[in-house]
Formats: C-alpha cells, structure tokens, sequence
C-alpha cells in the first residue's frame, strides 16, 4: 500500500505544477476561464484516484487517464505514472498503444485551446513520450533483474541490469538536467522567431526537440564509449538547439577523464559542430565572428569544469583511500598486538606449567621407586599429586580456551618467572622513587591466597594503569584500590584525575588492549573511561576462586 501511496502523492504533485505552470503562462489560451480552470484541476486530482487500479488493470486505467488529458492538462500527472506503470511491463504492443495515447491527448489538449506553435508543442509531446518509454523499460528490467526473473540475454539487458541504484539516479539526474538546459536554449532560439529554421510555423521546430530526445539516449552510454558518444551528440548541436543540452553534459563528462588527445577531438568536433549551427540557423541581429568567438568561450567554460570535476574526483578518492588504509592499519596494529600479547602469556604460561608438571612426575617418581614409604606418606603424597594436577587443568584450561596457535616459537630465551602482586609493594615503591604520587588501599584483603594466574595478571593490569596515569597524567595523584576475598572477586580500581603538572608523554592507543586480554584470560572483565566528576578510571573485575581443598 505504501507504494500505491507513494506513487499517488507523486502524481498529484505533477498534476499541481503542471497545472500552476499553465495557469501563469502569459500567453493566452481559448477556454481559460476561472471556472474551466477549477474543472481542470478537479479532473486532474479526480484522475489520481484511479492510479491504485493500475496493476489489476493497466492499459484500461492508462488509456482512460490519457483520454482524460485532453480536456485536462493536471491529468498529465497521473497519465505520466499510468504510463510508466505500462511501459514497465515491456510488452511491445500494450507500449505503443499507450505511447500513442499519451501523445495524442497532450497535442489534443494544446490543439483545443490554441497553443502557438502547435508543431513544436507536439515535437515535444512526443520527444517527452519516447523519453517515458524509454525510461520504463529500463524500470522494467531493473524490476525483473530484482525480483530474479528472467530478462533475456540481450546486450541491452544485460547493460540496464548493471546499474546500481545510485547509479540509475545519478543518470536520471542527468537527463533531466540536460533535457531542462537543451529546451531553454531551444526556447529562447524559439521564442527570438528570427534564426532560420525557427519562425514561427517552420517544420524544424517540429523536429528539434526529437533531435534533442536522441541525444538523451545517447548520453546513458558516456561512460561506456566517451569519446565516440561525445562526438554523436557534438555532431546532433549542428542541426539541433535541444541537443545542446545533452551534448554539453557528455564533453563535460569527456573532460573529467583528463585525457588530452581525447579533449582535442572531441573540442574540434564540438567547435565545428557550433559554426555549422550557426551557419544553418543564420540569425540577422548576429554576426558569425561573434558567434563563433562565444562558441569558443563556452567550450573552454565546459573543458575547464569537467578538468575540475575530474581533479576533484581524484583528489577524493585519494583522500578515501587513505583513510581505508589508515585504518586498516590500524586494525592491523590492534590484531598484532593481540596476538603479541598472548604470545607472551603463552611463555609465561610455560613456566608455569612446567612447575605443577614437574612437581607432578616428581611426586609419581617417589611413588614409582620407593616401595618403602608408609602409608601414611603414600597418602600425603598422593593429596599433594591431586592437587598439582588439578592447578595445572584449570589454568591450561584458561588458557586454551583464548590463545592460538603460533605457526613458529616466539624467538630469544624463556622469560624468567614472572611478578605477582606479592610484588606490589615493589612496583609501588619504585613508582614513588620515579616521582609518582600512589595513594594505595587494599581494605583489609589478604592478596596472599590469589591463584598465581590470577595476581599475575592482576600485576600487570596494575603496573599498565600506573604507566598510563604517568604518561597521561604526570603529576596526578593515582589513587589504587584492591577489594575482594576468596570464593568472589577480586577489584582493581585505578583512579587519576585528568591532566597533570608535566607535558603528557606520546602513547600507542594499545596499552588498553593488553589489559582487555588479561582480563579475559583470567574469566573477568576490564573497563576505561572517564567518570562523571572528568577523571580516568580503570577498573578490572577478576574471578578470585575458593582455595583448593588439600586431602589429609
């Protein structure tokens, strides 16, 4: 429904400007009196109502809209969407009949009230016809291809079928902006009566706007062979007015390409094709020095707007491309140091492992060789070999859950054990030696019974949030906060206020993704930002497990 509503606003809107456009024409016509031209506009708007019949039936609805034209010109409106309606369909004889129709009621119309130059307003009945069919064919297909139906494997299908949506306003903006500029200049030919060819009555008048209709054509196909399409539409502004306005759109599209011998060409052609129109369509009031000199300025006014455009194209792109580049670079720089990150937690992990294994084949060694041992301490081992074991499942559990594999080992020696915050009081220590003020608040918890993945990387989240403070905040006061008892969690709280009394040292921008990866590794989770007062807090919640129950 929304569509039919869509389409029908459309066409009441068409019928208005159309019928605003006649009303205000200074001319007069025969039958423009105040209350035939209610009757008009009643027509007109009453005609609307029958567009939501259009798919039940078409050529009906449409034969009887363009019938309606002839006594109305609002009902132009809606008789241009039932005729797109039809056109679209791409049956050959339901478009001519309707084409024809929509054609002979708007000449009627003009016919019945006298409109001067009878000739040129049918020409451009019947240009603005081939126009609609043209563009509601292309619909058409457009539809087809959509909705999966076959549309033949015809050049021509193929060829509408490969626009993109933007594309195909991008061309129907065009159109409409050469057709405007091709009819003022064949208006203002017209309306002077004085250039031979375009007195009143004469048959070219007729046939100019046709001309002018070919060259619209022709401008879809620019893009696809630019240098010839330019030289048939330079070549149609020798006879025809109208197809100035195409023409001039496709040598500017020719310039932005940039290419020199194509410009010189195509300049030629355009040049000559100007003075033969003037010699063709001689004026008395002007001399052709005078016209050729214009010529002349008005191709390098077009050479130079599509240089122009074609630089500002490129200068764009650059610019796009660059910043598709900088970003992926930067998405580059984050995966790498994720990944160096973890590496690096795999090597810790090594040492680690290696401990509750080696504790492990230590302890069954006893077992295996010692026949000797009481029971007593066969048991106390054995509680000791559980344990081990189960230390070592759950942290290389952790750990598999979120690392992958390296193609080759990580190069250099194995690291030495790493710190935990059993070392805190050092990194704290050192901290203030450099200068940093470190307000630190643990409420009481004892850090001691932390599993030793778990206060590693708490350590490390503690030791980033310091630096951070100091290369963002020197000379803040960094006020950390460690809360929590076994069997909940474990909270790291660092907090600066922003700015400081030194100049801020440069940063990477991956510091934080580090601390989001020990986070995640130990089960928890890590958030920065600012708070409501303005200071930079960074906060990392971390799973602080029960303590291992050991067997007498």
């Amino acid at each position: 429904m929304a569509p039919t509503a869509a389409r029908m606003a459309l066409a009441a809107a068409l019928a208005l400007a159309i019928w605003v456009a006649w009303v205000v024409e200074p001319q007069p016509q025969r039958l423009a009196t105040p209350a035939w031209l209610v009757l008009d506009l009643v027509v007109g708007l009453g005609a609307v109502l029958l567009l939501p019949w259009r798919r039940v039936r078409p050529l009906p609805v449409a034969l009887t809209i363009c019938a309606l034209c002839v006594m109305s010109i609002a009902a132009m409106g809606p008789a241009t969407v039932a005729a797109l309606s039809v056109f679209a369909r791409r049956r050959w004889r339901d478009t001519a009949v309707v084409a024809v129709a929509y054609a002979a009621g708007t000449t009627a119309f003009s016919a019945i009230h006298d409109v001067p130059d009878l000739l040129v307003d049918a020409a451009i009945n019947v240009a603005g016809t081939l126009v609609l069919v043209a563009l509601g064919w292309a619909v058409g297909v457009r539809r087809a291809a959509a909705s999966g139906a076959d549309v033949g494997d015809g050049r021509l299908a193929r060829w509408l079928t490969s626009f993109t949506a933007r594309e195909a306003w991008g061309l129907a903006w065009r159109m409409l902006v050469s057709a405007a500029f091709g009819l003022l200049v064949f208006f203002t030919m017209a309306g002077e009566g004085d250039s031979r060819g375009f007195t009143a009555g004469h048959l070219w008048l007729a046939l100019d706007p046709i001309v002018g209709a070919t060259g619209l054509l022709l401008l879809a196909f620019r893009r696809r062979w630019p240098l010839p399409i330019t030289i048939a539409t330079a070549l149609l502004t020798a006879v025809s007015a109208t197809a100035v306005g195409p023409s001039s759109l496709v040598a500017i599209s020719l310039a932005t390409r940039r290419r020199w011998r194509e410009i010189a060409v195509a300049a030629v052609v355009l040049f000559a094709s100007g003075a033969t129109f003037n010699l063709v369509h001689r004026s008395p009031d002007n001399t052709l020095v005078s016209d050729l000199v214009v010529n002349a300025i008005t191709l390098a006014f077009l050479v130079a707007l599509g240089l122009f455009i074609g630089a500002r194209r490129e200068l764009v792109a650059n610019l796009r491309e660059r910043a598709e580049t900088a970003e992926r670079e930067q998405e580059l720089r984050v995966a790498q140091a994720r990944t160096n990150e973890r590496a690096r937690i795999a090597r810790e992990m090594h040492d680690v492992l290696a401990h509750r294994i080696s504790l492990v084949a230590m302890h069954a060694g006893a077992l295996a060789y010692r026949e000797d041992l009481p029971p007593e301490q066969v048991r106390t081992t054995a509680g000791l070999l559980q344990t081990a074991s189960h230390q070592a499942l759950t942290e290389l559990r952790e750990v598999l859950g979120v690392l992958r594999d390296t193609d080759s080992p990580a190069p250099g020696a194995p690291e030495p054990p790493q710190p935990t915050l059993r070392d805190l009081d050092d990194l704290v220590a050192d901290a203030r030696a450099g200068g940093q003020q470190i307000e630190v608040s643990t409420t009481g918890t004892d850090l001691t019974g932390l599993p030793e993945l778990v206060s590693r990387n708490a350590f490390r989240i503690v030791q980033e949030g310091l630096t951070n403070a100091r290369k963002h905040a020197p000379g803040a006061v960094v006020r950390l906060g460690l809360a929590g008892r076994p069997g909940t969690e474990l909270t790291i709280t660092l907090r600066n206020e922003r700015g400081g009394d030194g100049p801020a040292a440069p940063g990477s921008g991956l510091g934080l993704v580090g601390l989001r990866e020990r986070a995640t590794l130990s089960g928890g989770t890590l958030s920065a930002g600012p708070d409501r007062s303005g200071a930079f807090v960074v906060r990392a919640v971390l799973p602080w497990p029960p303590p291992a129950k050991e067997n007498a």
